[in-house]
């Protein structure tokens, strides 16, 4: 055979990380007897070791072969893996056939060293790949299926089946007698078959605070102000991380603190997406570990846990709100939350469920006093109006003007890129002295050229007039009339497609001239 004759390939070898099946060494042992006997000579090797070959999310080398192949920077013309086992174990078998044709569509043939099959394209190839690929996931959901009922039995039995234990809690390995032979550290496995794991208490310090978070959990403190408190007294989770609510409650609804064994919770069977079980389908055993804390103070935490805020259904959200009002006659925005904190939910949790204020009363029958929501109508007026005035403006000058949302000075409009204006609704209302005026709010007086103020009739249901003024630099608001010298100073514009032709000619006079 001369060496002109070999045809460059890539080896790929992939060994399962639970049970191997075909060893990494006969995988290369039989590929290199393959290549020899058909002239190939092996340029490139992958390799994916402890590799599922359910789906390519860890799979390392296969995806870094495909990349290859794709971006066409090789130098070989063939792969050459032991079976389509090795290829993969693709619950879809279109999945393994599709990077079979890719590699081949690119110029790369695939030979499956180690069958007795010809890939040639040929009908009989086809029927038997396709045989062979069905039958590689079939040996995956088997296997899956033996392991579920094996796990689920020693849960039953009350024995540990995750290798990890939360917070307080470490894993002990023990022999069929029940007798502990020694604690396990985090990230390691037990060394005899016969074996077993539990779970045991972990140092005094983690238990106490274990104690600790249901002890102050059921003195009504929320989780936030728990995590508080351990993060002020240095306490730290095992990551070093500080404490937070969502620490808390992982810990709050962990049985294994009341020695209960819970198992299938959840599930991520054949690397598909993890999913939630019903409770009927969780495996349960009471008296499993040493319990940190009773099982009677777990019960209580859980019907605590049950009846928060977020649990409660929006029946019962308004049913409480009613229960309010009956016992104190009245209600405002100011009884939610504050000193009503162990009475009523915050507003923003009513808000979320029912929308404004106004609709909750409505919901539950109460009429509130008169101008309660003043200040509210007041700011939708005014906001109403505002955004007529912008898009009149627009309608008016089109591109000429442009709007720009600041998040400290509000929206402001620059025409023709060199003026800046902001436009001021003026509302009527009474001063502090009882005088009928117009009230004008300021925003930064450095943040625009002019302010366009729009003074609103009698009823505040309409424009009365147009003012376009320099800013002042007054107090946070002014009330003025027709003869304060703010309008004085200001330019009157009888309909806004004036407004260009005011601005350009008071910008050709200095400021204060």
């Amino acid at each position: 055979m001369s060496i002109a004759a070999t045809i460059p390939a890539a080896l790929y070898v992939r060994v399962s990380r639970s049970v191997i099946e075909c060893p990494e060494a006969i995988q290369k042992q039989i590929i290199a007897r393959y290549a020899t006997e058909n002239n190939f000579a092996i340029v490139k090797r992958y390799e994916d070791i402890n590799k599922s070959g359910l789906s390519l999310r860890t799979r390392n080398g296969f995806k870094q072969m495909l990349a290859d192949i794709f971006t066409e920077t090789i130098e070989y013309k063939a792969i050459l893996v032991f079976d389509t086992s090795r290829w993969g174990r693709f619950q879809n078998t279109d999945e393994a056939a599709y990077y079979e044709f890719f590699c081949k569509s690119l110029g790369v043939s695939v030979h499956y060293c180690g069958e007795p099959l010809l890939n040639d394209g040929s009908p009989q190839a086809q029927v038997l790949k396709t045989l062979k690929r069905i039958k590689a996931a079939e040996y995956s959901r088997r296997l899956s299926t033996r392991c579920f009922r094996g796990q689920r039995r020693l849960a039953e039995m009350g024995y540990r089946v995750s290798s990890e234990a939360g917070y307080g809690l470490c894993r002990a390995m023990v022999n069929e007698d029940g007798k502990i032979q020694c604690i396990l550290k985090p990230g390691q496995r037990k060394f005899l078959q016969s074996c077993r794991t539990i779970l045991v208490p972990g140092s005094e310090d983690e238990v106490a605070v274990i104690r600790e978070i249901f002890r102050l959990y059921l003195r009504h403190n929320y989780m936030t102000e728990i995590a508080d408190i351990l993060n002020a007294r240095g306490v730290r989770r095992r990551s070093g991380k500080q404490w937070s609510a969502t620490g808390v409650y992982v810990i709050l609804t962990n049985p294994a603190y009341a020695g209960i064994n819970v198992w299938n919770r959840r599930s991520m069977k054949l690397a598909i997406k993890e999913v939630r079980n019903p409770r009927d389908k969780w495996v349960f055993r009471k008296d499993a570990f040493p319990a940190i804390i009773s099982i009677r103070q777990f019960q209580k935490v859980q019907a605590q846990l049950v009846d928060r805020v977020q649990n409660r259904s929006d029946e019962q959200l308004l049913e409480q709100l009613k229960r309010f009002v009956r016992k104190h006659g009245d209600i405002s925005s100011a009884s939610f939350g504050g000193k009503h904190i162990n009475v009523l939910p915050c507003n923003r949790t009513y808000s979320k469920r029912f929308g404004s204020l106004r609709r909750i009363y409505q919901l539950i029958g109460y009429q509130p006093p008169s101008g309660c929501f003043k200040k509210v109508d007041n700011r939708l007026r005014n906001t109403s109006f505002h955004d007529w005035v912008v898009r009149e403006l627009i309608k008016i000058f089109g591109r000429s003007i442009e709007v720009c949302q600041e998040p400290h000075n509000g929206m402001k409009l620059t025409l023709d890129g060199t003026s800046t204006i902001a436009v001021r609704i003026c509302c009527k209302t009474g001063d502090r002295m009882g005088r009928i005026r117009w009230r004008a709010y300021w925003g930064n007086p450095r943040s625009r050229d002019f302010d366009l103020l729009c003074l609103l009739d009698e009823t505040n249901s309409n424009i009365y007039r147009y003012y376009l003024i320099r800013p002042p630099c007054p107090k946070h608001k002014t009330f003025f009339d027709l003869r304060h010298t703010l309008v004085k100073s200001g330019t009157r514009i009888l309909r806004l497609a004036q407004l260009k032709d005011v601005v350009m000619t008071l910008q050709s006079f200095p400021m204060g001239s």
